[in-house]
């Protein structure tokens, strides 16, 4: 015998990031609870990061693309270099 299960629409006002943490925060609540097995999400946002890089301040830094992805990454600036 399959056992029950339940799905749980949200919606509203909220900016898919808020409405992502609001999920998750639900989804921390809902596995706690007795009998609950398993909660999945669907259609939870990502973190995305849109940098546009000028060319001419890389060569002046010293930098390439390339740094600032790997710096992005590693969640640190690339060089401590001052700016031009």
């Amino acid at each position: 015998m399959r056992e029950p299960a339940r799905v749980v629409l949200l919606g509203g006002e909220a900016t898919l990031e808020e409405a992502s943490a609001r999920a998750r925060a639900l989804r921390e609540r809902l596995v706690q609870a007795p009998g609950v097995r398993q909660v999945a999400l669907l259609g939870e946002a990502d973190a995305v990061l849109r940098v546009r890089c000028d060319p001419e301040r890389l060569v002046a830094c010293g930098l390439t693309a390339h740094d600032v992805a790997a710096a992005l990454r590693a969640g640190s600036p690339a060089r401590s270099r001052p700016r031009p």
